[in-house]
């Protein structure tokens, strides 16, 4: 890239590219660490170094891990959410795999402490009927209001209509990330 040349044309000139290959690193499972479960502990992680490394063409590895097209591109989905999840495991499942994994010992004080940093994440939010900039923990904090959406009342109690936050307030939008998500992937080319 030249020096002369001007920002749009650095812009232009700056593009996504993929690899024929793939490089799919191997790691031991462990407990705990990365992961707080929703419930019970026994979390599920994995040794900080792998110990194989398999390159593979993109191709063969897409068709091994079912993973193409995983989100349809699709304008005929009439707006529903494609988002996938990963099946959650029970606290005797996880134990178990654990176990086929060659971990001996397992944690006891760990349930103990996922517990509560699961109380800790709960303990979030402002508690306001009605907001204001001197009372509203949020405000008082320096930063905005949040609500999940369908989870009304979580993380923050209070309410659009209600909410006097000079750092404002934000709604998780499902649908709005769908479909800036959507226009995304229509952007892609395969």
């Amino acid at each position: 890239m030249s020096v002369s040349q001007t920002r749009s044309e650095q812009d232009k000139n700056r593009r996504v590219s993929f690899a024929e290959y793939h490089g799919i690193l191997y790691f031991e499972r462990t407990q705990g660490c990365q992961s707080v479960p929703r419930e019970g502990g026994c979390s599920l992680g994995m040794d900080t170094t792998h110990f194989k490394e398999e390159i593979v063409a993109v191709d063969e590895w897409e068709g091994r891990s079912g993973l193409r097209r995983r989100y349809p591109i699709s304008a005929s989905s009439g707006g529903q959410s494609h988002r996938e999840e990963l099946e959650r495991l029970d606290a005797k499942s996880r134990r178990k795999l654990l176990r086929e994994a060659g971990v001996e010992t397992m944690s006891v004080e760990e349930g103990t402490e996922c517990e509560e940093i699961r109380r800790s994440r709960r303990q979030c939010g402002c508690e306001c009927d009605s907001c204001q900039p001197e009372t509203c923990s949020c405000a008082l904090d320096g930063m905005a209001c949040h609500s999940e959406g369908e989870q009304l009342g979580y993380p923050c109690s209070c309410h659009k209509e209600n909410c006097r936050n000079p750092e404002g307030r934000t709604e998780f939008d499902a649908e709005a990330i769908d479909k800036a998500r959507e226009s995304v992937l229509q952007k892609i080319t395969f």
